[in-house]
């Protein structure tokens, strides 16, 4: 079966053109009917921004497109997209894998043709990609012309939908599209969230080395506010090697229990380091403290006072000795 046509093409200009028909209607006053007709719009605006109209049109162009058949793909002739959703796409592969064995394979991915004839590159469904191709099996998916763009915003749109990704796979995948020059709209548009938290989510993904990241997982259910910690712990550290940061973390931990216990072990003090005690002789009469290039002796009462003019006396002789001893060694 052929590629469909860019599904976007036409359909992305409908959408747009719904789109903006829609908002040039809610942008048109309307008579108010009361106090409370209002607040419930103003406080309805916040989840208005988590959909926005272009969204919503995107989503409905997307699923009548999708409702047509999808076809069977060898998994070897899909390729990984450039922008990573997850941190580690192995964690509950064994489970799917069993599930798409015993009760079929439910819901197909998306991929979009390569230049590369014959080839494909995932818009998502990478987790079952995976979990078919570790059953060997061919992998039921949509595919569908549109430009990297489009690829990105549904990508962002079905993992909203599916709730699957934590906020740190989130970061990361606003990281990736910054670095690649992706435009704050389409990122906004993709995440379904406004360009500060899109700012501020990019910041504590760069302030925090990717070893790090890697070595703390997904951390499902650990938000903003303890990334923002874990940040802030980093940056008071005089010794920010990753390597050593990252070897700090306690991966017997479950994913999300690292962050908290990370910041807590960046956040002790170092023990200070002992003093070394001097070396007792004589029953503790005289002691001893090497210092570096200085040897102090000490007497500890007055009667083992002697000692040390017995000592001193000695010096010349006992540095001979020392000399012949370092003579015959050299041989």
């Amino acid at each position: 079966m052929p590629p469909r046509k860019n599904l976007f093409g036409g359909t992305m200009a409908s959408i747009a053109a719904k789109s903006a028909d829609q908002e040039k209607q809610n942008a048109e006053p309307k008579p108010s009917t009361s106090p409370n007709d209002q607040l419930t719009s103003n406080d309805s605006q916040g989840a208005a921004r988590k959909t926005a109209p272009t969204v919503r049109y995107f989503q409905m162009g997307m699923q009548e497109e999708l409702s047509r058949t999808a076809q069977d793909i060898d998994t070897a002739l899909i390729d990984e997209s450039r922008f990573a959703d997850r941190l580690n796409i192995e964690d509950g592969i064994h489970d799917l894998a069993n599930s798409i064995q015993t009760r079929g394979q439910q819901v197909p991915v998306l991929v979009r043709p390569k230049e590369d004839e014959g080839r494909y590159e995932v818009v998502y469904g990478r987790r079952r990609i995976a979990a078919c191709r570790s059953l060997g099996k061919p992998v039921r998916a949509f595919v569908v012309q549109m430009s990297d763009e489009e690829a990105l915003v549904t990508q962002g749109i079905e993992n909203n939908s599916r709730l699957e990704t934590s906020f740190i796979e989130r970061a990361h995948f606003i990281h990736q599209m910054v670095e690649s020059k992706v435009s704050y709209s389409v990122i906004m548009e993709a995440l379904g969230i406004e360009k500060s938290l899109v700012g501020r989510m990019a910041r504590i993904y760069q302030a925090i080395p990717y070893e790090v990241i890697k070595a703390i997982g997904p951390a499902h259910g650990i938000g903003r506010r303890i990334w923002e910690s874990l940040r802030v712990a980093i940056d008071a550290k005089s010794d920010k090697n990753p390597a050593a940061i990252s070897a700090m973390v306690d991966t017997s931990l479950p994913s999300e229990d690292r962050v908290k216990d990370l910041i807590e072990r960046l956040r002790d003090k170092p023990s200070q380091p002992t003093k070394p005690r001097p070396t007792e002789i004589g029953s503790g009469q005289v002691t001893f403290l090497r210092r570096g290039s200085k040897l102090e002796i000490k007497a500890q009462s007055k009667d083992s006072e002697a000692f040390l003019g017995f000592l001193e006396e000695r010096m010349c002789v006992i540095y001979a000795e020392f000399a012949e001893i370092e003579k015959v060694n050299k041989e």
